[in-house]
C-alpha cells in the first residue's frame, strides 16, 4: 500500500520541492521509501509501504524495461502472479519480484484496457506513456483505493488524498480551496460525500471502475473520464445458476481463492474479527488456506449492547487463531477525535471511524497487512434495513396517490406544531418523533427508490439546515436509473454499491489503516465475487427475513452454526450517551451559537434545538449531531 501525488505544469519551475509539499501529508501511506521523477513538466511522486518485494527493485516511480512507461500505483494486484505467466514466455529479465514490475509489462506487452479487465485487486496508478505524451490515471473496480485529481491555473495534479493539495500549492485560487456547498449538502444528508465532487470547488474523486485520460502533447489541458467496468445486474445475468446448492459451491470456491491470493504477502498478516459472519468467514478461510497461526484482532466498548467481543473470542477458539483484543474506553476516543480531521481530509461523520482507527492500531503492533470483511453486507443483502425499509416503502406504495398527497400535506405541517410532536411522542415507543413525520410527509410522494434516499438520510431537509441558495442537493440525483429494473431491494444493495460502500466504508478502512501504515485487503470486493453475486437470485441473498442466506450457508461449512447465527449488531460507538455525558464540553464548544454563526451558512437555531432536544433526553440525534461536530472540527483544522 503506498500514497501517489503528482502534477503537470509547463511553466512551474520549483518541481522538487513542491512534489515534496504534496507527499508529505501522506507520508504515513508509505513511510518505507520514497521517490520522485519528472520530466518535461510532468513531476511523479510516490511514497511506499513495502508489501511484495521489499528490496530497491520495488522502489517507485518505476519505468518499464523498453523506458516508454513510468507509474506511481497505489494498491495490490492480487493475481499478479498468475499475470506474470502470460509474460514468462516473452523472455523478460525480471529485476525483481513485485506486481508493480509485473503490471508495467503487462501494459507494454497487451495495453492498459487488458490489464484494467485482468486485475483482481485494489489500485490507484497514474501511468505516462512517454511516446504518446499521454497520463492514466485509473481507480480499481470497486473503488478500494481513493485517487483525487483538479486542475487551475494551467496545472494538473492528483494525489490519493486531498491533503496533498492543502500543501502550500498555488492552484489559482486567491483565497484558497473554496468549499463546495452542494458537496457538503450531500455530506449533512448521509455522512458523507459521493459522486465525483469533493468539499473543495474543482477537485474531483475518480470513480469506481474509472479511468482518466490526459494528453499532455497539446497546448490545452483537458482530460477524458471512461468507465471500464460497471456493477450493474445486466452486465452478468448468467453467471449464477438458479441452483442454491450450485452456487453455494461456487461462491466457496471463489472465496478461497480470493482470500489466498490475498495472503500473498512479503510481510506478517492477519485479520480483523468482530464475530459476525463476514470477517468470521474470511479468518476461517485463511485458516483454511494456510498450516500457519492465522493472528486475528478484535476491538469492544465493554457493553454488550454495542460490541461482539465475546463472539470473537468463541470463534477464534474454534478456529485456533492467535486473538488479541481490546476494549475502548472514553479516552480513547477523546483522544482520537483531534486526529480525525487529519486522517479524513474531507467532512466525514461515519462514527465508527474510531474504533476502525483504533483496531487498525492495535493490528499494526503485531502485523502489516489485515484482512477485512468489509463488502460482504451489500453484496449478500446483510443490512436489516434491506427488509425493513422494503416493507414500509411497499405499504406507503400500495396506498392511493389522492390519499398519500392528503395525508403528506397535513404531516409536512406537524413539525411546526409542537403539540403534535408531543402528542405522538407520548403515545408511541419511537424517538425522534419530528424527524420521522418529516422523512414519511415525503416519502408519501415520493417512488420507493427515492424514498430509500430519504430513509437513509440523517439531515434530509439540508436546503432548511445551509441557509446558502447553493448547497441544496436533491439526492434523487444520486439515483442510478440502470438499476431500477431489478427491484426494490436489489437496487438498494446495488445504489450502497456504489455509493455507502466507496465513499463512507472504504474511505473509513482505507484512512483508519494509512494512518496507521497498515495495509487492508477486502477479499469479498474481488470483482468476480461482485460480479457473482449480483447475478444471484434474490431468494439466495435474503430467505424467509434471513439475511445473507448463502453467505451463512459456505460459513457453515467452517464453523458451526450456533456460534454465528444471530442478528448482526455492526460496530457502532455509543455516541448517543457520549454526547450527553463523557463528550458534552466537547461538542458543546463546537456547537456553541457563535461558533455555528461564524461560519455563515449554518442553520444555529436547526442545530441548536435537536442539541437541546438529545441532552434532555427527548430524542436521540447523535449522529445528526455528530455529523456538525465533524464539520466544524474539521472546518476548525483548516485554519492551522
Amino acid at each position: 500500500m503506498c500514497g501517489i501525488a503528482g502534477y503537470y505544469s509547463k511553466s512551474y519551475s520549483d518541481h522538487t520541492s513542491q512534489i515534496k509539499l504534496m507527499l508529505k501529508p501522506i507520508h504515513s501511506r508509505g513511510p518505507d521509501d520514497s521517490g520522485v521523477w519528472l520530466e518535461n513538466g510532468l513531476v511523479l511522486g510516490h511514497q511506499r509501504l513495502s508489501i511484495q518485494d521489499l528490496s530497491p527493485a520495488g522502489h517507485q516511480p518505476m519505468i518499464s524495461r523498453c523506458g516508454r512507461y513510468v507509474i506511481v500505483y497505489n494498491g495490490e494486484i492480487y493475481n499478479y502472479l498468475e499475470m506474470k505467466e502470460c509474460l514468462d514466455h516473452q523472455g523478460i529479465n525480471w529485476r525483481g519480484h513485485s506486481d508493480t514490475e509485473v503490471l508495467l509489462e503487462y501494459i507494454n506487452q497487451f495495453g492498459i484496457g487488458k490489464l484494467l479487465a485482468d486485475s483482481r485487486g485494489m489500485f490507484a496508478f497514474a501511468l505516462y506513456d512517454r511516446l504518446d505524451k499521454k497520463l492514466t490515471l485509473a481507480r480499481d473496480q470497486m473503488g478500494i483505493k481513493p485517487l483525487y485529481y483538479g486542475m487551475s491555473d494551467y496545472k494538473f495534479f492528483f494525489s490519493s488524498e486531498i491533503k496533498s493539495f492543502n500543501s502550500g500549492f498555488d492552484h489559482g485560487y486567491s483565497n484558497g480551496l473554496e468549499l463546495n456547498l452542494d458537496a457538503l449538502s450531500c455530506y449533512f444528508k448521509f455522512s458523507y460525500i459521493t459522486g465525483e465532487k469533493t468539499i473543495y470547488q474543482g477537485i474531483y474523486r475518480l470513480g469506481s471502475g474509472q479511468m482518466l485520460e490526459v494528453d499532455l502533447g497539446k497546448d490545452a489541458i483537458s482530460w477524458e473520464v471512461i468507465t471500464y467496468w460497471k456493477n450493474t445486474n445486466n452486465t452478468f445475468p448468467t453467471i449464477a445458476t438458479n441452483s442454491f446448492k450450485d452456487n453455494v459451491e461456487c461462491l466457496d470456491v471463489a472465496l478461497n481463492k480470493s482470500v489466498l491470493m490475498q495472503m500473498r504477502s512479503d510481510v506478517p498478516y492477519g485479520a480483523f474479527l468482530s464475530g459476525g459472519v463476514d470477517s468470521s468467514l474470511i479468518a476461517a478461510l485463511m485458516v483454511n488456506n494456510t498450516s500457519n497461526i492465522v493472528k486475528t484482532f478484535a476491538l469492544g466498548f465493554g457493553d454488550e449492547r454495542y460490541d461482539e467481543l465475546g463472539y470473537a473470542k468463541e470463534i477464534s477458539k474454534y478456529l485456533g487463531t492467535q486473538h488479541t483484543e481490546y476494549i475502548v474506553t472514553y479516552d480513547d476516543a477523546i483522544n482520537v477525535i483531534p486526529e480525525l480531521p487529519k486522517m479524513y481530509d474531507e467532512p466525514f461523520a461515519d462514527s465508527s471511524q474510531i474504533p476502525t482507527f483504533l483496531v487498525s492500531k492495535l493490528a499494526r503492533n503485531e502485523v502489516k497487512v489485515c484482512l477485512s470483511g468489509d463488502g460482504a453486507d451489500e453484496l449478500f443483502g446483510g443490512y436489516e434495513k434491506y427488509l425493513s425499509y422494503y416493507k414500509l416503502l411497499m405499504m406507503i406504495e400500495r396506498q392511493p396517490i389522492i390519499a398519500r398527497r392528503i395525508l403528506s400535506t397535513l404531516l409536512r405541517k406537524a413539525p411546526d406544531c409542537s403539540y403534535v410532536i408531543r402528542l405522538l411522542s407520548r403515545f408511541t415507543r419511537f424517538n425522534n418523533i419530528d424527524d420521522k413525520v418529516s422523512k414519511l410527509s415525503m416519502m408519501l410522494v415520493a417512488n420507493p427508490f427515492e424514498g430509500y434516499l430519504i430513509l437513509d438520510s440523517f439531515w434530509h431537509d439540508t436546503e432548511h439546515l445551509i441557509t446558502s441558495k447553493t448547497g441544496r442537493l436533491n439526492a434523487s440525483e444520486l439515483l442510478d436509473k440502470d438499476t431500477f429494473d431489478y427491484g426494490l431491494q436489489q437496487f438498494m444493495m446495488l445504489h450502497d454499491q456504489r455509493h455507502y460502500l466507496p465513499n463512507d466504508i472504504l474511505v473509513k478502512l482505507d484512512r483508519a489503516t494509512m494512518h496507521t501504515s497498515l495495509e487492508a485487503r477486502v477479499p469479498f470486493l474481488d470483482y468476480h465475487i461482485v460480479e457473482f453475486a449480483n447475478s444471484l437470485p434474490l431468494s439466495q441473498k435474503i430467505h424467509n427475513g434471513n439475511s445473507k442466506h448463502i453467505l451463512k450457508t459456505v460459513l457453515s461449512k467452517y464453523v458451526p452454526l450456533e456460534l454465528f447465527d444471530r442478528p448482526k449488531m455492526g460496530f457502532k460507538l455509543p455516541i448517543d450517551g457520549w454526547l450527553r455525558y463523557e463528550l458534552r464540553d466537547w461538542a458543546e464548544a463546537y456547537l456553541d451559537c457563535q461558533v455555528l454563526s461564524s461560519l455563515g451558512f449554518i442553520n444555529v437555531d436547526m442545530v441548536r434545538r435537536k442539541w437541546a432536544l438529545h441532552l434532555s433526553g427527548a430524542g436521540e440525534y447523535g449522529y445528526w449531531l455528530w455529523s456538525v461536530l465533524m464539520f466544524v472540527s474539521w472546518m476548525d483544522s483548516q485554519k492551522r
